[in-house]
Order: structure tokens, then C-alpha cells, then sequence
């Protein structure tokens, strides 16, 4: 994989668009509020916008920015308050470390805990979540849609390269958009083609590309790769505007003929992620009538250890397991001719990593599921 090089040049000339940009666009876009959350002592923050009708069920886009800049920056760069206003969809932007605000390997603790915190906070449909990002960014978005991918419905990337965490392939086929100028001097343009050809060898789309221009002057190029895995598609859009004096921009249709924030999402929304969510969600049932009920689960979300209380309504044998988001189980126990009344179990969770966890207990042929957030 070519590696990340921008000169001092080329970063001094980022990073005062960066500012010229800031001020001229933060006052179109809005933000709701700015949050953060601990991850091993050190507090992570994170720009959430949510649209003023919110309603349930919204999809959710985790937008990523590049080295020098933050969230705040990201939000107003890659225009998606208009959409996400009219079209209902909370938009998370998360900062890289300060005060350096570069990503490192170590950030993917903070997304896989930072999903789980923005679907406890908000009404997020958990079959539509998105990663979308610019330059590193880009690549953060690449590396959660590969580490995250039962969770990831499509990604898209903007300027960007694959993420160093990306060994092997995904565990299911992520639907990705790659937009590029072919002038990018920063990061680039090979670094396009090496992300077309992972995606469409790990999605299993054909190699077969449908070629469309969408606009003649200036140029805008699409290759779209149909035929992935569960109707997965790759599709790379090649800009060949010189924006900024570097080609290493976001594209809109005022510059580079390509509104890339509308067509970002006009892509995302064609999919949804249903398989691995729903191997956790289809648990959540209760059989009638039920003999079992989980009272509560105390804290929730808990660090480390959490009581579980619950009530027999009828005496018997009962079992009680706990399984991960991917349908794993991490603990089991039995107990046999427990009598009818109110109990407590102490679940021990230090040795697992954070996120959604599904606890269930099953007695007489009743089963009852409750979900624990484990957060580090």
C-alpha cells in the first residue's frame, strides 16, 4: 500500500483553505452540540447534528475529518446539514486526538464504543449506519467499515487510502464509494485504484466496470462495479477539476462539477446493513406466557461489572447466557430447580472488550433477552 506523504507545502496550503473554508461555511452550517466520552481516561470528543424533526428510527452518518482540521470543520466542508435536515439523518463527527488531531491505529476502541454511546443517546436505526471521510479521514472511514463491517450498511471515502488495519477481508461485503481528483497531490490518485481493487475483490463484485460521465467540463468520471456479495457494489468517481492550487479537496458541484455531499448520499441510502444486527435483535423476544422476566440491569451501561435482577414466576430449571453482537457466546450458566421469586446474578464483563452485549434467560420453555452496553 503507498504510504501517506504531504509536504510542508502542501500542508500549509490545507490547512489555510482549512481556515478560509471555516469561516465562510461554519456560518451555513450549524451544529446541535459538542460530547465527548472517556476511553481509558482520556475524554474523546465528538460534534453530533441532529436534525430538527427527529423522528425514530433515523439513519446515522459518521463523518470523518483529515489531519490539522476537526469534526467541526468536516460537517461544514462536506455540505450534509441541508441533507440531513430535510432528509432526517443525525450526523457524527468525530475529533481525532488533540492537540496533534491526527488519527492513529489505536482510535478504533473510541468508534466501536462511540456507535454503541450515539445509538444509547439518539433513535438510530441500527440497520443504517454509515462511515463516510476525507483524506485520513478516509481512511478512518475505510478502517471502520472494515472493522466494523456487521454494523456498517456502505461507506464512502473522499481523497483517501485504505486503512493500515485492513489485513485479509471483512467479514461481510460492505458496499464502498471512492471519490478522487486525479490531480491530488497529496494523497495520491493510485490510492484509488488500490481501494477499488480491494473492495471489489473483498465485496466479490465483478471486475467488470459500467463507465458513466456525469459531467463533461469539468470532467467527472464513474466506474460502478455491481455483482458483490449480498448485492454489494463498488463505485469510484474520478474528479479532474484543480481545486485549491493542491487537488486535494472535497468535490462540490461550484468546483470540481460533483456535489459530493448529495451523491454521497444518494449512495448510502441505497443499503442496509440487516444480517448481523438482527442476529442480536431477533433474541429480544419473550414467549407468552412467560415464566422469567429480567427485572433490570444495574449500571447499564456498566464498566466491568453489572447486576443482573430478575424474577421466577415459576420454579424450575433456568440457564443464563450472555453472546456479543456477532452472535458469540462469551458466558454461560445453569442452575437447576431454582424456586419461584426475585434474583440477582453478578455478571463480570473486565474481561471483554466494549460494546453491545445480549444477555438472555430461559426457563420452562420461556425466554426472556435484555441488551447490556459495556463501555471502557
Amino acid at each position: 500500500m503507498t504510504s501517506l506523504s504531504i509536504s510542508k507545502d502542501h500542508l500549509r496550503l490545507i490547512f489555510a483553505t482549512a481556515f478560509l473554508l471555516s469561516s465562510a461555511l461554519f456560518v451555513q452550517a450549524q451544529y446541535d452540540s459538542f460530547e465527548s466520552i472517556d476511553i481509558d481516561g482520556v475524554d474523546r470528543t465528538y460534534m453530533v447534528h441532529v436534525p430538527g424533526d427527529s423522528t425514530e428510527g433515523m439513519p446515522v452518518i459518521f463523518n470523518f475529518h483529515g489531519n490539522g482540521v476537526n469534526g467541526q470543520f468536516q460537517f461544514a466542508v462536506s455540505r450534509l446539514q441541508p441533507i440531513a435536515d430535510s432528509v432526517g439523518i443525525v450526523v457524527v463527527c468525530p475529533d481525532a486526538l488533540w492537540p496533534q488531531q491526527y488519527w492513529t491505529l489505536g482510535d478504533s476502541t473510541f468508534l466501536r464504543v462511540l456507535i454503541d454511546q450515539i445509538i444509547m443517546d439518539y433513535n438510530i436505526d441500527t440497520t443504517r449506519i454509515y462511515s463516510i471521510g476525507h483524506s485520513v479521514g478516509g481512511m478512518v472511514a475505510n478502517g471502520m467499515a472494515y472493522d466494523q463491517s456487521y454494523r456498517i450498511a456502505a461507506a464512502a471515502v473522499s481523497a483517501g487510502q485504505l486503512s493500515p488495519i485492513m489485513v485479509g477481508v471483512p467479514e461481510f461485503a460492505v458496499p464502498v464509494m471512492i471519490m478522487h481528483p486525479i490531480v491530488d497531490e497529496s494523497i495520491l490518485y493510485e490510492n484509488a485504484l488500490i481501494q477499488r481493487d480491494y473492495w471489489v475483490d473483498a465485496n466479490g463484485c465483478s471486475e467488470e466496470a459500467d463507465t458513466t460521465i456525469y459531467n463533461d467540463d469539468p470532467l467527472v468520471e464513474i466506474l460502478h462495479y455491481g455483482g458483490g456479495d449480498d448485492g454489494s457494489v463498488v463505485t469510484l468517481v474520478t474528479t479532474h477539476a484543480q481545486v485549491y492550487g493542491h487537488g486535494h479537496y472535497w468535490p462540490t458541484e461550484d468546483d470540481a462539477g460533483y456535489p459530493g455531499g448529495a451523491e454521497i448520499w444518494e449512495f448510502l441510502s441505497q443499503f442496509t446493513r440487516g444480517e448481523a444486527v438482527n442476529r442480536v435483535d431477533e433474541e429480544i423476544s419473550i414467549s407468552q406466557p412467560s415464566t422469567i422476566e429480567i427485572l433490570s440491569a444495574y449500571p447499564n451501561p456498566f464498566n466491568g461489572q453489572t447486576i443482573i435482577s430478575y424474577e421466577m414466576h415459576a420454579a424450575g430449571d433456568m440457564s443464563l447466557s450472555v453472546h456479543d453482537i456477532l452472535g458469540r457466546q462469551v458466558r454461560s450458566t445453569f442452575i437447576s430447580n431454582r424456586p419461584v421469586g426475585r434474583f440477582q446474578h453478578l455478571f463480570d464483563g473486565s474481561s471483554l472488550s466494549s460494546g453491545v452485549y445480549l444477555v438472555t434467560l430461559n426457563a420452562n420453555g420461556s425466554k426472556f433477552s435484555k441488551k447490556l452496553y459495556l463501555v471502557r
